[in-house]
Protein backbone atom coordinates (compact mmCIF):
# COMPACT_ATOMS: atom_id res chain seq x y z
CA UNK A 1 0.00 0.00 0.00
CA UNK A 2 1.52 3.74 -0.77
CA UNK A 3 0.70 6.88 -0.09
CA UNK A 4 1.50 9.88 -2.08
CA UNK A 5 0.08 13.47 -0.87
CA UNK A 6 -1.91 11.70 1.53
CA UNK A 7 -3.74 9.69 -1.03
CA UNK A 8 -3.97 5.73 -0.14
CA UNK A 9 -2.82 4.27 -3.90
CA UNK A 10 -4.19 0.78 -3.78
CA UNK A 11 -5.03 -1.57 -6.89
CA UNK A 12 -8.61 -0.73 -6.80
CA UNK A 13 -8.10 3.28 -6.95
CA UNK A 14 -5.44 2.32 -9.72
CA UNK A 15 -8.49 0.55 -11.96
CA UNK A 16 -10.66 3.27 -11.40
CA UNK A 17 -8.11 5.96 -12.87
CA UNK A 18 -7.22 3.61 -15.47
CA UNK A 19 -11.35 3.74 -16.07
CA UNK A 20 -11.37 6.80 -16.24
CA UNK A 21 -7.73 7.92 -18.08
CA UNK A 22 -9.25 5.67 -21.53
CA UNK A 23 -12.38 7.43 -21.10
CA UNK A 24 -11.27 10.87 -21.13
CA UNK A 25 -8.91 9.54 -23.53
CA UNK A 26 -11.38 8.67 -26.04
CA UNK A 27 -13.47 12.03 -25.23
CA UNK A 28 -10.33 13.60 -26.54
CA UNK A 29 -10.84 11.78 -29.91
CA UNK A 30 -7.79 10.13 -29.01
CA UNK A 31 -7.94 6.02 -30.18
CA UNK A 32 -7.47 4.07 -27.53
CA UNK A 33 -7.43 1.04 -29.63
CA UNK A 34 -3.70 2.32 -31.01
CA UNK A 35 -2.50 4.63 -28.25
CA UNK A 36 1.03 3.16 -26.37
CA UNK A 37 -0.59 5.47 -23.48
CA UNK A 38 -3.97 3.21 -23.09
CA UNK A 39 -1.90 -0.21 -22.76
CA UNK A 40 -1.49 0.01 -19.40
CA UNK A 41 1.28 -2.71 -18.07
CA UNK A 42 2.19 -3.11 -14.59
CA UNK A 43 4.87 -5.65 -15.23
CA UNK A 44 6.88 -4.14 -17.98
CA UNK A 45 8.28 -0.98 -19.14
CA UNK A 46 5.80 0.11 -21.31
CA UNK A 47 5.17 4.02 -22.14
CA UNK A 48 1.48 2.75 -20.53
CA UNK A 49 3.51 1.91 -17.17
CA UNK A 50 5.25 5.30 -17.16
CA UNK A 51 1.89 6.40 -17.26
CA UNK A 52 1.05 4.52 -14.05
CA UNK A 53 4.14 5.46 -11.87
CA UNK A 54 3.72 9.37 -12.71
CA UNK A 55 0.36 8.94 -11.25
CA UNK A 56 1.87 6.55 -8.37
CA UNK A 57 4.87 9.92 -7.71
CA UNK A 58 5.12 12.42 -10.37
CA UNK A 59 8.19 13.93 -8.53
CA UNK A 60 9.95 10.74 -8.36
CA UNK A 61 9.02 9.06 -12.00
CA UNK A 62 9.03 12.27 -13.99
CA UNK A 63 12.32 11.53 -15.59
CA UNK A 64 11.58 8.08 -16.08
CA UNK A 65 8.58 8.51 -17.94
CA UNK A 66 10.24 10.64 -19.88
CA UNK A 67 13.24 7.97 -21.00
CA UNK A 68 10.62 5.50 -21.51
CA UNK A 69 8.71 7.69 -24.07
CA UNK A 70 11.96 8.50 -25.42
CA UNK A 71 12.86 4.62 -25.72
CA UNK A 72 9.50 3.64 -27.60
CA UNK A 73 9.72 6.70 -29.80
CA UNK A 74 13.15 5.86 -30.89
CA UNK A 75 12.73 1.88 -31.30
CA UNK A 76 10.05 2.96 -34.02
CA UNK A 77 13.34 2.82 -36.59
CA UNK A 78 13.26 -1.24 -36.07
CA UNK A 79 9.50 -1.34 -36.85
CA UNK A 80 10.49 -1.17 -40.43
CA UNK A 81 12.26 -4.31 -40.49
CA UNK A 82 9.58 -6.16 -40.70
CA UNK A 83 8.73 -7.73 -43.87
CA UNK A 84 5.80 -10.85 -44.81
CA UNK A 85 6.93 -14.33 -46.24
CA UNK A 86 4.32 -15.99 -47.61
CA UNK A 87 4.25 -19.80 -47.35
CA UNK A 88 0.34 -20.15 -48.47
CA UNK A 89 -0.87 -21.22 -51.80
CA UNK A 90 -4.36 -21.85 -51.28
CA UNK A 91 -6.23 -18.31 -51.45
CA UNK A 92 -9.29 -18.94 -49.53
CA UNK A 93 -9.20 -19.22 -45.99
CA UNK A 94 -12.33 -19.29 -43.47
CA UNK A 95 -10.71 -18.17 -39.98
CA UNK A 96 -7.29 -16.09 -39.24
CA UNK A 97 -5.45 -16.76 -36.38
CA UNK A 98 -2.66 -14.30 -35.81
CA UNK A 99 -0.26 -15.65 -33.21
CA UNK A 100 4.07 -15.60 -32.32
CA UNK A 101 6.35 -18.74 -33.59
CA UNK A 102 9.78 -19.70 -32.62
CA UNK A 103 11.97 -21.97 -34.35
CA UNK A 104 11.16 -24.46 -32.00
CA UNK A 105 7.68 -24.47 -32.29
CA UNK A 106 8.47 -25.92 -35.90
CA UNK A 107 9.26 -29.46 -35.61
CA UNK A 108 9.49 -31.72 -38.77
CA UNK A 109 7.76 -28.21 -41.10
CA UNK A 110 5.02 -27.88 -39.01
CA UNK A 111 4.28 -24.85 -36.73
CA UNK A 112 2.67 -26.29 -32.76
CA UNK A 113 0.98 -23.29 -31.07
CA UNK A 114 1.86 -23.20 -27.70
CA UNK A 115 -1.52 -21.04 -26.91
CA UNK A 116 -4.21 -23.30 -29.00
CA UNK A 117 -1.90 -26.58 -28.15
CA UNK A 118 -2.62 -27.20 -32.14
CA UNK A 119 -0.54 -27.91 -35.28
CA UNK A 120 -0.96 -26.15 -38.44
CA UNK A 121 -2.04 -29.29 -40.33
CA UNK A 122 -4.57 -30.23 -38.04
CA UNK A 123 -6.52 -26.73 -38.88
CA UNK A 124 -8.00 -27.22 -42.00
CA UNK A 125 -9.47 -23.68 -43.24
CA UNK A 126 -7.19 -21.61 -41.43
CA UNK A 127 -4.37 -19.08 -42.18
CA UNK A 128 -1.78 -18.60 -39.44
CA UNK A 129 -0.34 -15.13 -39.38
CA UNK A 130 2.60 -15.79 -37.04
CA UNK A 131 5.10 -13.14 -35.33
CA UNK A 132 8.43 -15.16 -36.15
CA UNK A 133 10.94 -14.03 -32.98
CA UNK A 134 13.74 -15.84 -34.17
CA UNK A 135 16.59 -14.75 -36.46
CA UNK A 136 17.01 -18.09 -38.42
CA UNK A 137 13.78 -18.92 -40.44
CA UNK A 138 12.04 -22.37 -40.18
CA UNK A 139 11.40 -25.04 -42.44
CA UNK A 140 7.35 -24.66 -43.38
CA UNK A 141 6.27 -27.83 -44.91
CA UNK A 142 2.56 -27.04 -45.18
CA UNK A 143 0.41 -24.43 -47.04
CA UNK A 144 -1.56 -22.41 -44.38
CA UNK A 145 1.10 -20.02 -42.90
CA UNK A 146 2.41 -16.50 -43.10
CA UNK A 147 5.60 -15.28 -41.53
CA UNK A 148 5.64 -11.14 -40.35
CA UNK A 149 9.45 -11.53 -39.91
CA UNK A 150 12.00 -8.90 -39.08
CA UNK A 151 15.35 -8.58 -41.36
CA UNK A 152 18.02 -6.57 -41.43
CA UNK A 153 17.73 -3.32 -43.14
CA UNK A 154 20.08 -0.52 -43.53
CA UNK A 155 19.89 2.37 -41.07
CA UNK A 156 20.00 5.37 -43.19
CA UNK A 157 16.54 3.45 -44.99
CA UNK A 158 14.92 3.14 -41.20
CA UNK A 159 16.04 6.69 -40.88
CA UNK A 160 14.09 8.01 -43.73
CA UNK A 161 10.85 5.77 -43.55
CA UNK A 162 11.33 7.17 -39.35
CA UNK A 163 11.03 10.84 -40.53
CA UNK A 164 8.44 9.82 -43.58
CA UNK A 165 5.98 8.16 -40.43
CA UNK A 166 6.35 11.07 -38.33
CA UNK A 167 5.52 13.93 -41.08
CA UNK A 168 2.98 11.89 -42.33
CA UNK A 169 1.32 11.16 -38.91
CA UNK A 170 1.46 15.03 -38.04
CA UNK A 171 -0.26 15.89 -41.05
CA UNK A 172 -3.12 13.21 -40.80
CA UNK A 173 -3.89 14.87 -37.03
CA UNK A 174 -3.57 18.34 -37.59
CA UNK A 175 0.21 18.48 -36.20
CA UNK A 176 -1.83 17.96 -32.59
CA UNK A 177 1.15 16.73 -29.78
CA UNK A 178 -0.72 14.61 -27.73
CA UNK A 179 -2.44 12.57 -30.70
CA UNK A 180 1.82 12.03 -32.00
CA UNK A 181 2.76 11.50 -28.36
CA UNK A 182 0.05 8.95 -27.99
CA UNK A 183 0.60 7.49 -31.74
CA UNK A 184 4.08 7.98 -32.82
CA UNK A 185 5.54 5.20 -30.53
CA UNK A 186 7.05 1.49 -31.65
CA UNK A 187 4.10 -0.44 -30.03
CA UNK A 188 1.51 1.80 -32.41
CA UNK A 189 3.52 1.65 -35.70
CA UNK A 190 3.99 -2.56 -35.38
CA UNK A 191 0.59 -2.40 -34.97
CA UNK A 192 0.01 -0.29 -38.25
CA UNK A 193 2.49 -2.37 -40.23
CA UNK A 194 0.89 -5.70 -39.14
CA UNK A 195 -2.61 -4.11 -39.79
CA UNK A 196 -1.46 -3.40 -43.33
CA UNK A 197 -0.27 -7.63 -44.16
CA UNK A 198 -3.67 -8.66 -43.09
CA UNK A 199 -5.87 -6.00 -44.79
CA UNK A 200 -4.05 -5.81 -47.62
CA UNK A 201 -4.43 -10.16 -47.93
CA UNK A 202 -8.49 -10.03 -47.19
CA UNK A 203 -8.81 -8.55 -50.68
CA UNK A 204 -7.30 -11.77 -51.80
CA UNK A 205 -8.97 -14.39 -49.03
CA UNK A 206 -12.12 -13.36 -48.09
CA UNK A 207 -12.00 -14.82 -44.59
CA UNK A 208 -14.59 -14.54 -42.25
CA UNK A 209 -13.47 -14.70 -38.62
CA UNK A 210 -10.29 -13.14 -37.11
CA UNK A 211 -9.08 -14.88 -34.09
CA UNK A 212 -5.85 -13.38 -31.57
CA UNK A 213 -4.47 -15.23 -28.16
CA UNK A 214 -5.52 -11.76 -26.87
CA UNK A 215 -3.50 -9.62 -24.41
CA UNK A 216 -5.29 -6.03 -25.37
CA UNK A 217 -1.56 -4.95 -26.87
CA UNK A 218 -2.36 -1.95 -29.20
CA UNK A 219 -0.99 -4.48 -32.85
CA UNK A 220 -4.36 -6.62 -31.63
CA UNK A 221 -6.74 -3.60 -30.93
CA UNK A 222 -5.45 -2.05 -34.33
CA UNK A 223 -5.82 -5.10 -36.25
CA UNK A 224 -9.41 -5.64 -35.19
CA UNK A 225 -10.44 -2.19 -35.49
CA UNK A 226 -9.10 -1.79 -38.78
CA UNK A 227 -10.72 -5.41 -39.44
CA UNK A 228 -14.14 -3.98 -38.68
CA UNK A 229 -13.80 -0.45 -40.25
CA UNK A 230 -13.49 -2.85 -43.77
CA UNK A 231 -15.85 -5.20 -42.92
CA UNK A 232 -18.75 -5.27 -40.52
CA UNK A 233 -19.56 -8.65 -40.73
CA UNK A 234 -16.12 -10.19 -39.76
CA UNK A 235 -16.30 -11.84 -36.55
CA UNK A 236 -12.92 -10.83 -34.40
CA UNK A 237 -12.48 -13.37 -31.48
CA UNK A 238 -10.23 -12.92 -28.73
CA UNK A 239 -8.27 -15.45 -26.34
CA UNK A 240 -7.40 -15.41 -22.63
CA UNK A 241 -4.50 -18.20 -22.89
CA UNK A 242 -3.72 -17.95 -19.24
CA UNK A 243 -5.34 -16.57 -15.99
CA UNK A 244 -5.15 -12.68 -15.97
CA UNK A 245 -2.37 -11.15 -14.22
CA UNK A 246 -2.72 -9.60 -10.46
CA UNK A 247 -3.14 -6.07 -12.26
CA UNK A 248 -4.44 -6.91 -15.69
CA UNK A 249 -4.93 -3.05 -16.80
CA UNK A 250 -3.90 -4.16 -20.15
CA UNK A 251 -7.41 -6.03 -20.68
CA UNK A 252 -9.50 -2.93 -19.72
CA UNK A 253 -12.35 -3.39 -22.68
CA UNK A 254 -11.63 -0.45 -25.30
CA UNK A 255 -12.08 0.09 -28.58
CA UNK A 256 -10.32 -2.63 -30.70
CA UNK A 257 -11.55 -5.04 -28.15
CA UNK A 258 -12.85 -8.22 -29.86
CA UNK A 259 -16.61 -9.34 -30.39
CA UNK A 260 -16.19 -12.09 -28.15
CA UNK A 261 -13.21 -13.19 -25.34
CA UNK A 262 -13.01 -16.41 -24.51
CA UNK A 263 -11.77 -17.17 -21.13
CA UNK A 264 -11.51 -20.28 -19.15
CA UNK A 265 -12.89 -19.43 -15.65
CA UNK A 266 -15.39 -18.26 -14.22
CA UNK A 267 -12.84 -15.99 -11.84
CA UNK A 268 -11.57 -14.73 -15.13
CA UNK A 269 -15.31 -14.06 -16.26
CA UNK A 270 -16.08 -12.09 -13.10
CA UNK A 271 -13.30 -9.70 -12.79
CA UNK A 272 -13.56 -8.81 -15.98
CA UNK A 273 -16.59 -7.91 -15.76
CA UNK A 274 -16.50 -6.20 -12.52
CA UNK A 275 -13.26 -4.41 -12.94
CA UNK A 276 -12.58 -4.00 -16.33
CA UNK A 277 -15.67 -2.81 -17.95
CA UNK A 278 -16.31 -6.07 -20.13
CA UNK A 279 -20.14 -5.81 -20.82
CA UNK A 280 -21.30 -10.01 -19.95
CA UNK A 281 -22.29 -10.64 -23.66
CA UNK A 282 -18.73 -10.08 -24.89
CA UNK A 283 -17.15 -12.87 -22.90
CA UNK A 284 -17.52 -16.82 -23.05
CA UNK A 285 -16.04 -19.15 -21.12
CA UNK A 286 -14.58 -22.10 -22.79
CA UNK A 287 -11.71 -25.00 -21.26
CA UNK A 288 -8.39 -23.78 -21.71
CA UNK A 289 -6.44 -25.16 -24.61
CA UNK A 290 -3.10 -24.30 -23.63
CA UNK A 291 -3.40 -26.23 -20.45
CA UNK A 292 -4.61 -29.69 -20.24
CA UNK A 293 -5.43 -32.18 -17.15
CA UNK A 294 -2.92 -34.97 -18.72
CA UNK A 295 -0.12 -32.14 -19.09
CA UNK A 296 2.39 -33.24 -16.78
CA UNK A 297 4.96 -30.20 -16.80
CA UNK A 298 6.84 -30.14 -13.76
CA UNK A 299 6.67 -26.77 -11.70
CA UNK A 300 6.74 -27.45 -8.37
CA UNK A 301 10.59 -27.18 -7.30
CA UNK A 302 11.33 -23.91 -9.34
CA UNK A 303 12.46 -20.13 -8.71
CA UNK A 304 10.79 -18.58 -11.76
CA UNK A 305 12.11 -15.48 -13.09
CA UNK A 306 9.72 -12.46 -14.37
CA UNK A 307 10.90 -11.00 -17.62
CA UNK A 308 10.89 -7.73 -15.71
CA UNK A 309 13.11 -6.83 -12.79
CA UNK A 310 14.54 -4.19 -10.95
CA UNK A 311 16.24 -5.04 -7.82
CA UNK A 312 18.34 -7.24 -7.07
CA UNK A 313 19.11 -6.67 -3.78
CA UNK A 314 15.28 -6.77 -2.55
CA UNK A 315 14.88 -10.07 -4.26
CA UNK A 316 17.62 -11.87 -2.86
CA UNK A 317 16.82 -10.37 0.88
CA UNK A 318 13.03 -11.96 0.97
CA UNK A 319 14.60 -15.20 -0.45
CA UNK A 320 17.03 -15.22 2.56
CA UNK A 321 14.52 -14.54 4.62
CA UNK A 322 12.46 -17.21 3.80
CA UNK A 323 14.74 -19.74 3.75
CA UNK A 324 16.28 -18.33 7.43
CA UNK A 325 12.10 -18.62 8.71
CA UNK A 326 11.49 -22.58 7.30
CA UNK A 327 12.54 -25.41 9.24
CA UNK A 328 15.16 -28.00 8.40
CA UNK A 329 14.28 -30.50 6.06
CA UNK A 330 11.02 -29.07 5.27
CA UNK A 331 11.45 -28.11 1.52
CA UNK A 332 11.29 -29.56 -1.77
CA UNK A 333 14.56 -29.00 -3.45
CA UNK A 334 14.74 -25.68 -5.84
CA UNK A 335 15.95 -25.28 -9.04
CA UNK A 336 16.15 -21.68 -10.62
CA UNK A 337 14.59 -20.82 -13.92
CA UNK A 338 14.82 -18.01 -15.79
CA UNK A 339 12.92 -16.10 -18.03
CA UNK A 340 13.26 -17.90 -21.51
CA UNK A 341 13.39 -14.33 -23.55
CA UNK A 342 16.05 -13.42 -20.66
CA UNK A 343 18.41 -15.75 -21.27
CA UNK A 344 21.33 -13.32 -21.89
CA UNK A 345 20.73 -10.77 -19.92
CA UNK A 346 23.12 -9.03 -17.65
CA UNK A 347 20.71 -8.29 -14.84
CA UNK A 348 18.93 -11.66 -14.54
CA UNK A 349 22.47 -13.61 -14.94
CA UNK A 350 23.43 -11.96 -11.64
CA UNK A 351 20.31 -12.36 -9.62
CA UNK A 352 20.63 -15.94 -10.68
CA UNK A 353 24.50 -16.25 -9.31
CA UNK A 354 23.12 -14.23 -6.66
CA UNK A 355 20.12 -16.75 -5.74
CA UNK A 356 22.01 -19.75 -5.93
CA UNK A 357 24.61 -18.49 -3.22
CA UNK A 358 21.77 -18.09 -1.00
CA UNK A 359 20.10 -21.66 -2.05
CA UNK A 360 23.44 -23.31 -1.18
CA UNK A 361 23.96 -21.09 2.49
CA UNK A 362 20.58 -22.71 3.49
CA UNK A 363 21.51 -26.33 1.95
CA UNK A 364 20.07 -27.77 5.24
CA UNK A 365 16.40 -26.47 4.86
CA UNK A 366 15.86 -29.04 1.85
CA UNK A 367 14.67 -32.71 1.33
CA UNK A 368 13.26 -34.10 -1.04
CA UNK A 369 10.69 -35.74 0.62
CA UNK A 370 9.53 -31.63 1.68
CA UNK A 371 6.67 -29.79 0.87
CA UNK A 372 6.11 -29.21 -2.83
CA UNK A 373 5.89 -25.63 -3.70
CA UNK A 374 7.31 -23.30 -6.43
CA UNK A 375 9.01 -19.46 -5.88
CA UNK A 376 7.66 -16.69 -7.98
CA UNK A 377 9.27 -13.45 -8.68
CA UNK A 378 7.17 -10.32 -10.13
CA UNK A 379 4.29 -10.62 -11.59
CA UNK A 380 2.79 -13.71 -13.44
CA UNK A 381 0.13 -15.86 -14.32
CA UNK A 382 1.90 -18.84 -13.55
CA UNK A 383 1.29 -18.27 -9.86
CA UNK A 384 -2.39 -19.43 -11.08
CA UNK A 385 -1.29 -22.59 -13.01
CA UNK A 386 0.82 -23.40 -9.99
CA UNK A 387 -2.53 -23.32 -7.70
CA UNK A 388 -4.94 -25.15 -9.68
CA UNK A 389 -2.00 -27.77 -10.02
CA UNK A 390 -2.34 -27.69 -6.20
CA UNK A 391 0.70 -26.42 -5.78
CA UNK A 392 1.43 -23.75 -3.00
CA UNK A 393 3.39 -20.57 -4.27
CA UNK A 394 5.09 -18.18 -2.65
CA UNK A 395 5.74 -14.69 -4.16
CA UNK A 396 8.11 -12.55 -3.97
CA UNK A 397 6.62 -9.04 -4.81
CA UNK A 398 9.18 -5.90 -5.25
CA UNK A 399 6.46 -4.11 -5.97
CA UNK A 400 2.98 -5.41 -4.50
CA UNK A 401 0.80 -2.62 -5.61
CA UNK A 402 1.39 -4.15 -9.40
CA UNK A 403 2.23 -7.61 -8.47
CA UNK A 404 0.12 -9.09 -5.62
CA UNK A 405 -2.90 -11.37 -6.23
CA UNK A 406 -4.95 -9.12 -3.75
CA UNK A 407 -6.96 -11.50 -1.80
CA UNK A 408 -10.09 -8.79 -1.51
CA UNK A 409 -10.77 -8.50 -5.28
CA UNK A 410 -9.58 -12.08 -6.69
CA UNK A 411 -11.49 -14.98 -5.26
CA UNK A 412 -11.06 -18.11 -3.67
CA UNK A 413 -6.88 -17.00 -3.02
CA UNK A 414 -5.95 -17.41 0.96
CA UNK A 415 -2.81 -15.24 1.37
CA UNK A 416 -0.10 -14.41 4.08
CA UNK A 417 2.11 -12.03 4.20
CA UNK A 418 5.57 -13.00 5.78
CA UNK A 419 6.78 -9.46 4.90
CA UNK A 420 5.46 -6.00 2.81
CA UNK A 421 6.97 -8.09 -0.19
CA UNK A 422 7.20 -11.90 0.58
CA UNK A 423 3.89 -13.87 0.77
CA UNK A 424 2.29 -17.49 0.55
CA UNK A 425 -0.49 -18.23 -1.55
CA UNK A 426 -3.02 -21.28 -1.19
CA UNK A 427 -6.23 -21.84 -3.68
CA UNK A 428 -9.35 -23.03 -1.73
CA UNK A 429 -11.42 -23.81 -4.33
CA UNK A 430 -10.28 -25.05 -8.03
CA UNK A 431 -10.66 -24.83 -12.19
CA UNK A 432 -12.27 -21.82 -10.90
CA UNK A 433 -9.26 -19.65 -12.76
CA UNK A 434 -8.37 -22.23 -15.18
CA UNK A 435 -11.23 -25.11 -16.33
CA UNK A 436 -9.04 -28.20 -17.58
CA UNK A 437 -9.88 -30.46 -19.71
CA UNK A 438 -7.97 -33.83 -20.64
CA UNK A 439 -9.39 -34.89 -24.22
CA UNK A 440 -7.91 -33.32 -27.46
CA UNK A 441 -10.09 -29.94 -28.36
CA UNK A 442 -10.75 -29.02 -31.51
CA UNK A 443 -11.25 -25.26 -32.29
CA UNK A 444 -14.08 -25.46 -34.61
CA UNK A 445 -15.98 -26.95 -31.68
CA UNK A 446 -15.16 -23.48 -29.72
CA UNK A 447 -14.87 -20.70 -32.34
Amino acid sequence: MKKYQDEEITQINLLKYSLNYLNLISNKGIDTAKSSLCYLTPWAETPGYGKLIFKINPYRFFLKNVIIKIKYILSVLNCFNYILIDYSLKKKFNTVIISWAKEKDFINGFYKDRYFQLQNNETEGVLWYLIYLDKKLPEVNINNTKLIYRTKTNFFIKLYKFILTFISLSIENGISFSKILHYFSSLTIFGNIVSDFIINDYKNIDYSKIIIPYEGQPFQNIVFNNIKNLNKEIKTIGFSHSALLPLPLNMIYRNGAPDILKVSGSSQYNYLVKYLNWPENRIEMIPSFRYRKNNNEKIDGFIFFPYFLNSIKKISNQLEYFLKKSKNYSLNSLIIRNHPSKLNSTKHIKLEKELNKILNKYSDKFDNKGNKFSIFIGATTSIILALEKKIDVVHICENPLFELYNKNIWEYLDITELTPNLYIYKLNKFENYITFESENLKLEDYF
